[in-house]
């Protein structure tokens, strides 16, 4: 399920957003694969991954820097093209051209896990499964839910701009404090029986692509690629079934799975 389907999709169409060459697109998912597994690794101080990375975000780094380049000499329908005409220059470039990478983790990333663990979902919740079967009306609300209970991006840092105090827990100014978006997502207070994956859920306030300032700038792609991926999934598949429960390999800051083996029957 990752790496025929989850992964290659998400992957493909962010690449043809910003702007990839095809034949540049393998060496560019080996050099994401080293940056991401250096992040992993840095908690257990693996000297080897971490240099690795280093390396590979060099590279990286080069590589987006020469696009930006030729996208301004040769202006092609693309992001790299629009980011090229602000004719940016020392740090600001420095900080597009880092910005081109994070696009496109963050753009493939999260949304593999939506897919993957979106589609564990319905094949172990039969009831949801079939709703959504039987009416393609249902497919926002069903993403929305599973956005809810999977939280691709479990926690992130922020530093309040004034002193704060929550629920009697200082929060000086400026010093960044974990937000648990996860914890967040099945608070009881907000989401009765929060455990239960329910997608007639409403409303649904859930925090997975944060919110005010710092709200996902994806969301709307992250969106559709659930609600058009998975409904296609479904309806080409409708008989899938789990194989192997979903290999989660982290969770933290984002939620990675390696390995889901599905099954169906033909015909």
């Amino acid at each position: 399920m990752v790496a025929d389907f989850a992964r290659p999709l998400p992957f493909a169409v962010i690449n043809d957003v910003l702007g990839v060459p095809p034949e540049d697109r393998d060496w560019l998912g080996e050099a994401l694969a080293v940056l991401q597994h250096g992040f992993e690794r840095q908690r257990e101080n693996d000297r080897a991954a971490v240099q690795a990375a280093n390396d590979a975000a060099e590279q990286l780094l080069s590589y987006f820097a020469g696009l930006l380049d030729q996208r301004a000499a040769e202006p092609a329908d693309d992001l790299m093209t629009a980011l090229a005409a602000r004719h940016a220059d020392g740090q600001d470039r420095q900080d597009l051209i880092a910005n081109c990478i994070f696009f496109i983790l963050a753009g493939h990333q999260t949304t593999t896990t939506l897919l993957t663990l979106g589609t564990y979902l319905l094949c172990t919740h039969p009831g949801a499964r079939a709703a959504v079967q039987r009416d393609s009306g249902l497919w926002p609300a069903a993403v929305e839910e599973m956005l809810r209970l999977i939280t691709p991006i479990t926690f992130t840092a922020v530093a309040p701009r004034t002193d704060a105090d929550i629920q009697g827990v200082a929060c000086p100014a400026g010093q960044p404090r974990p937000l648990f978006l996860a914890a967040a997502n099945r608070d009881p207070a907000t989401f009765p029986d929060p455990d239960r994956f329910d997608i007639s859920r409403t409303p649904n306030p859930h925090l997975s692509f944060s919110a005010g300032a710092h709200f996902c700038l994806g969301a709307p792609l992250a969106r559709m690629h659930g609600e058009v991926a998975l409904s296609t999934l479904f309806t080409r598949l409708p008989s899938m079934a789990v194989l192997t429960t979903p290999d989660i390999t982290a969770s933290v800051p984002a939620r990675q799975v390696d390995h889901f083996t599905v099954t169906w029957q033909q015909g």
